[in-house]
């Protein structure tokens, strides 16, 4: 749709109404928060493990994700596994690290799984805003790295990332060199220029639109692009209150496409998200070629996830960053603030 000027100076003053809690100024400052959280002094372990498990819930549990897939990207040896729950498994033992990821400091499954570490004895650092999380490590001496939170824990997801990123870099359990890093950096703000400016040709703001549409966004990623699909689907939860969907190609192709052979009458509103990258190996483009034939078979809409180009994380983080604003903008297009959980709130009271 093209936009006139008076409609976009409307919905950017809509949004200024809307959003009480400044969420998209802080959408805004990701790359210098990014920056910000590389370039501090970072802490080093004195021993690479064999095996990392990252503990984490909603965008910290996403971090988790990232940090796995850059792994798998440059074919680390060490193992990683990242964990949404509060118990650390059987198999973990003295040559595992457990990463605590909390923003606030305060998720309670966080904490109660860097509890459960601390009594088996198995190496842990942990990383967030402060909290009690940074109180529990420091009284047992333990590395606790301090990042930055914005006006929730859901905006603040480059503290988390950029400042983990740096400790397994600094400790040797993850490689990225510096102009794979300052690539990244300089992908998001591209991205920056292109969705946090409410104005013509803004992709962020094209795709909300289209998913403002109707039915449930069915969101298919590949093993590289796992982390952006999830977040996407959290952010779509979150942020615009909308249900959606997220799939995992290859294991989509055993049963979620088959949603696609519902009556016609019964798929008009399926609008299928697809994230892939211009690197994408064989095997994977190969996957998306036949998937976008199914797509055209059965007159599905199918939308592509905009990025930069950069090199691997780069791209990833471009492309998460493009689909935060399509979520801000969407809660927008829904007359919603984009910052409150009242539902979530509700639980953890009920849970404290």
């Amino acid at each position: 749709m093209t936009y006139s000027k008076q409609q976009l100076s409307d919905f950017a003053q809509r949004a200024k109404e809307l959003d009480k809690s400044g969420m998209k100024s802080d959408l805004d400052s990701w790359p210098e928060l990014a920056e910000k959280a590389w370039t501090e002094d970072g802490a080093r372990l004195d021993s690479v493990p064999s095996k990392v498990i990252v503990v984490g819930m909603g965008g910290s549990g996403i971090t988790g994700d990232i940090l796995k897939s850059i792994s798998d990207e440059s074919r680390s040896k060490t193992m990683f596994t990242v964990l949404k729950d509060d118990r650390i498994p059987a198999w973990a033992g003295p040559d595992a690290l457990v990463v605590g990821i909390s923003c606030s400091g305060n998720t309670q499954e966080t904490l109660s799984a860097i509890a459960h570490a601390d009594k088996l004895g198995i190496p842990y650092v942990t990383v967030g805003s402060g909290g009690a999380l940074e109180k529990f490590s420091k009284s047992r001496g333990k590395i606790h790295v301090k990042t930055q939170m914005l006006s929730s824990p859901r905006a603040s997801m480059p503290a988390m990332l950029y400042a983990s990123l740096r400790l397994l870099c600094e400790s040797r359990i993850l490689n990225i060199d510096e102009r794979a890093l300052r690539g990244s950096l300089d992908a998001m703000k591209s991205a920056r220029k292109n969705a946090g400016s409410i104005s013509e040709g803004n992709k962020s703001l094209e795709l909300a639109e289209e998913l403002e549409k109707g039915g449930v966004p069915i969101i298919l990623a590949s093993r590289r692009t796992t982390a952006a699909g999830e977040r996407f689907r959290q952010s779509l939860n979150e942020t615009s209150k909308m249900n959606a969907t997220f799939n995992h190609i290859p294991e989509a192709f055993h049963n979620t496409v088959d949603i696609f052979d519902a009556p016609p009458e019964r798929r008009t509103g399926y609008r299928a998200t697809l994230l892939n990258l211009e690197d994408d190996p064989v095997e994977i483009k190969q996957r998306q070629d036949v998937l976008g034939e199914l797509l055209q078979l059965r007159g599905i809409k199918t939308i592509k996830a905009p990025y930069e180009r950069s090199q691997y994380l780069g791209m990833i983080a471009s492309m998460m960053y493009y689909l935060e604003y399509t979520t801000y903008y969407l809660a927008i297009m829904r007359e919603l603030d984009p910052s409150p959980v009242p539902a979530v709130d509700f639980l953890k009271s009920k849970l404290k």
